[in-house]
């Protein structure tokens, strides 16, 4: 079934503090997203397709694949594929970005003997992480970094993508808030046509758009949540942004396919 959340969805829980995730399973489907914990996915078995920043690959067994902080990522289902994935949030790669603040690791990495040890690593951790304090879970991190440093040659953060990660971070925070591409690019001293194309070229939707689609997955959680039971919803939906009922409801079906209904705790 079409999953009708919309691209580059942040996913703000992946961003948790000390957020030590190591997971095994096969590959499904999986929505664009984003988050700025590191996300560190080994092929264990057979081959999927997955996209970075609205670029498509590849990943076959043996291989791993790297999504840095703010890369808008998905992954595509393929049969008979299994990855064990690491989401590591920022606080355990406090060393890696002090000493290398202008870099981000390689998207992939090819050379499976290397990877070998690294996939090891992540079998042990996996069945340590309930049990691991904060620094042990950091050591676990360190060695990574330290085999990719020794290993691979890390990459110098792309101009663009560095500024779309802190548009996105920028428009999360300030949603509830009048926001044009113009005001962005003021705000950070771009012209308007930069961050128009910023979003056509990464983000592959217009930025109206993708501004009001936050504002609506917004709604919708102040709708499920108990706390604003006694909001209306035009309450609701002003207190997020919008203008108006009109364009929240064609932005809301835009994102998930129907109108709100009268449930408030689906």
């Amino acid at each position: 079934m079409y999953d009708y959340r919309f691209d580059a969805s942040y996913e703000k829980f992946r961003d948790s503090e000390h957020l030590f995730e190591i997971k095994k399973h096969a590959v499904e489907d999986y929505y664009p997203h984003f988050h700025y914990a590191t996300e560190i996915c080994c092929v264990r078995k057979g081959s999927f397709e997955y996209a970075v920043n609205g670029r498509r690959g590849r990943a076959d067994t043996g291989e791993i694949i790297i999504f840095n902080p703010g890369e808008i990522h998905r992954y595509f289902k393929s049969k008979d594929s299994e990855v064990i994935i690491a989401i590591l949030s920022k606080e355990y790669f406090a060393d890696f970005n002090k000493d290398f603040p202008e870099y981000i690791f390689p998207s992939v990495l090819g050379d499976k003997a290397i990877n070998k040890i690294i996939i090891g690593l992540f079998d042990k951790y996996y069945d340590l992480q309930k049990d691991n304090f904060f620094m042990e879970n950091k050591i676990f991190a360190n060695e990574i970094c330290s085999i990719i440093c020794r290993n691979y040659k890390v990459i110098k953060k792309n101009a663009g993508e560095a500024l779309l990660i802190k548009v996105l971070e920028y428009i999360y925070d300030n949603f509830m808030n009048p926001i044009t591409p113009q005001s962005v690019a003021d705000t950070f001293s771009y012209s308007r046509s930069q961050i128009v194309k910023l979003f056509q070229r990464n983000v592959q939707m217009d930025f109206r758009a993708f501004v009001n689609n936050v504002r609506a997955e917004r709604v919708d959680q102040m709708l499920r949540d108990p706390k604003y039971d006694d909001w209306p919803l035009v309450q609701i939906v002003l207190e997020c942004g919008f203008s108006g009922l009109t364009t929240f409801y064609r932005s809301y079906k835009r994102c998930f396919g129907k109108l709100p209904d009268g449930n408030r705790h689906r």
